[in-house]
């Protein structure tokens, strides 16, 4: 197979002697690209700020940014997000067990998304179907996994959307 622009990435994650496992390789870069993308301009966008007034951050996600040192556009995306979030909880008088309900799931709901896990996530399943593609086409990546012999099955699953997201992250 011709090597083409979304092969790149791949093929250059499998043939790199790192020590580490190709995928992984692959989504450390593209969660470094996710939260520069997301404390530059693209905080700015419209359609952004809307996906993550309504998604949150993990917790791992929220202290990566807070450590990047570039905390306006943090704030400002925290603010949206925060207001966004109070809207959406509706307060009821004492006899109000639905609107209660109601406000408990969209918290229990919040609490399990990330607007970058999900970003990242869906990169790295592109990946990997890119990664099978290159196998059955027989462009090389064969031979290269051979050579690193230390891919990860795990990062399958996850990279399919089946596996778990890290238990110890908490959405905000």
């Amino acid at each position: 197979m011709k090597e083409q622009i979304y092969t790149i990435p791949v093929s250059e994650a499998f043939e790199a002697r790192s020590g580490k496992c190709p995928l992984c390789l692959l989504r450390e870069k593209w969660e470094q690209n996710e939260l520069d993308l997301i404390l530059g301009a693209s905080m700015m966008e419209p359609d952004i700020r809307i996906q993550t007034n309504e998604k949150g951050f993990c917790n791992d996600h929220l202290h990566k940014m807070y450590a990047r040192g570039n905390r306006l556009p943090l704030a400002l995306t925290l603010e949206s997000h925060l207001a966004e979030v109070e809207k959406g909880l509706k307060t009821g008088g004492f006899f109000s067990r639905d609107i209660a309900a109601k406000s408990v799931k969209r918290l229990e709901e919040l609490e399990h998304s990330c607007y970058l896990c999900d970003r990242i996530d869906a990169t790295l399943a592109r990946m990997v179907e890119t990664t099978a593609l290159l196998f059955t086409d027989g462009a090389g990546v064969p031979q290269a996994v051979q050579r690193a012999a230390d891919v990860l099955p795990a990062a399958f699953p996850r990279a399919a959307g089946q596996g778990p997201r890290n238990p110890r992250q908490k959405a905000l």
